[in-house]
């Protein structure tokens, strides 16, 4: 499970900084296109507290993209010059895969907790 975890903060990384171009803060996510700690680095895996500081610092990331993004501007064409065409997404293609992402992972980790019998993570409180 804790792959996952680490999984979901890093791709938003990935996806707000490296692809959209947003303006980096700290965090342990230095390469997130290539290179994540518990995820494709199996090496490094994080602990517990650091997952639960990166949740934090990558959701604080989305609270100030939806703070700086104008409604207007979701219309606006992101493009990387140095990746192919596929990697031309709308800034609310970009808002709306981070949101579906952490969804579909969150569904994921509910299945393996209440296969346990733990309680699920409700993601709307």
């Amino acid at each position: 499970m804790w792959a996952i975890v680490g999984h979901m903060a890093c791709q938003r990384v990935f996806w707000l900084y490296d692809f959209a171009g947003e303006p980096r803060v700290e965090t342990r996510f230095t390469n997130a296109a290539y290179n994540c700690p518990g995820d494709d680095d199996l090496e490094n895996v994080l602990s517990s507290a650091e997952l639960v500081a990166e949740l934090d610092s990558t959701f604080g990331l989305i609270e100030g993209i939806l703070d700086r993004w104008p409604i207007a501007s979701l219309d606006e064409v992101l493009r990387r010059p140095e990746w192919d065409e596929s990697w031309v997404h709308t800034r609310g293609v970009v808002v709306q895969r981070s949101f579906g992402h952490d969804v579909w992972h969150t569904a994921d980790l509910n299945d393996t907790l209440g296969r346990h019998g733990l309680e699920g993570i409700d993601i709307w409180n």
